[in-house]
């Protein structure tokens, strides 16, 4: 293999791929990239798998030779970006070494045993499109309610499910005490292409949702960066295999098994009392309030309907206290005198993961879930994105 390639291009393809090196690589081969050169399409992709996860990423180059040849990922990666970005680049693979140089500098990298590099995914047919930066925001709403621990696995999952009729796609998310849903636009394929598989056939509906797939919370957040600032991302679901893919980039997980609660029927019912405020203020006072506490510790916020004023409180007896008040838009039958209690962290994350300049805590009980949402220029909630809190139970 022999090519001419700018630095900058180099140093953006082995990025992207290197997403997917396995920290503690199983097999030696594993830890390599693979760079293969096309004299056809006068392109090198760089592509990388830990076997769960595969990244591969193409851009253009000179090919004066074709060829493919698997090198240490982490070094690549290292030199790529401490070439110079503007520099023309040469790479000649022959026999166990590739020399790479540029510059002045010179590199000389050992190979890895090609024909020992597993094959990568075939990436499945297409389900739709969605607008790279609308899905990045998706995924940056959702991902925050997913659990990090790995008790319940298929928690640490987003789940994503494709509603045809209404062409939209949906990524859900929970830890079991938040959950997260996001909405987005979808352009189906035609035909799109479905998986059969994760369908509760417990379940005798009509309704068109389609049966929903698991894909790993931390895989997801990573193939979004990669695509964020694509017009336009192609979305997989195949029945063990998601795939997003974009000009020059393909990006593919193994997805996961398992039931995941169904975020429809943890929606609030009923939820008639509610506060609707200035996002960024409530916010504010939340972080306030929240310095007095500690790890388990809630934040009370009370409802005063007369006044139309929101007031939370933290801290209790002989510890740190601390009580603010924000002015809100505060309605509902039993409203006044209405208390709660919630999570610092889990509200204002909720808080901060919304795009309105304004957000309605939708209320019933004080140990009922509470619906989150943003709302509109004209007054309206947005479903769009939801987040439901369960809230803490305190003592009268």
């Amino acid at each position: 293999m022999k090519l001419q390639i700018q630095g900058r291009d180099l140093a953006d393809l082995v990025a992207a791929a290197a997403r997917a090196l396995p920290g503690r690589p199983p097999v030696p081969v594993l830890a390599g990239l693979l760079l293969t050169a096309d004299p056809v399409r006068s392109t090198l992709t760089v592509a990388g798998t830990d076997w769960e996860v595969s990244t591969q990423s193409t851009g253009p180059a000179d090919i004066k030779e074709p060829g493919t040849v698997l090198v240490s990922g982490r070094l690549l990666t290292d030199i790529a970006q401490a070439l110079p970005k503007a520099a023309t680049l040469g790479l000649n693979a022959t026999g166990p070494r590739m020399l790479l140089t540029g510059d002045g500098a010179r590199f000389t990298l050992p190979t890895l045993p090609v024909e020992e590099y597993p094959a990568l995914p075939a990436i499945p047919p297409v389900t739709g499109g969605v607008d790279g930066q609308q899905l990045a925001d998706a995924v940056a709403q959702v991902v925050v309610a997913a659990a990090t621990d790995t008790a319940v696995p298929v928690l640490t999952a987003i789940h994503i499910t494709v509603d045809l009729p209404a062409r939209r796609l949906t990524l859900a998310a929970t830890d079991r005490y938040r959950m997260a849903i996001r909405h987005l636009p979808l352009e189906a394929a035609d035909p799109p292409a479905l998986p059969s598989v994760h369908v509760d056939h417990k379940k005798k509906t009509k309704n068109p949702v389609l049966p929903g797939v698991l894909w790993p919370a931390r895989s997801l957040a990573a193939a979004v960066r990669l695509t964020v600032d694509q017009e336009r991302v192609q979305v997989s679901l195949g029945d063990d295999l998601g795939a997003l893919s974009a000009p020059g980039t393909e990006f593919t997980t193994r997805l996961m098994s398992g039931d995941f609660p169904n975020w429809r029927n943890h929606l609030p019912q009923d939820a008639d009392n509610t506060v609707t405020a200035t996002t960024g203020q409530l916010l504010e006072v939340v972080q306030r309030v929240a310095l007095v506490t500690t790890t388990g510790q809630a934040v009370r916020m009370e409802l005063d309907a007369d006044k139309q004023l929101l007031r939370l409180f933290a801290g209790s007896g002989d510890d740190a206290q601390a009580v603010d008040t924000i002015a809100a838009d505060i309605t509902g039958p039993e409203a006044h005198g209405l208390q709660a209690a919630f999570n610092p962290g889990f509200l204002a994350t909720a808080l901060k993961a919304q795009h309105h300049g304004k957000v309605r805590i939708h209320l019933s009980e004080p140990h009922r879930p509470c619906l989150i949402t943003g709302v509109t220029a004209d007054g309206e909630a947005d479903d769009t994105y939801l987040t439901i809190l369960m809230p803490i139970r305190i003592n009268a």
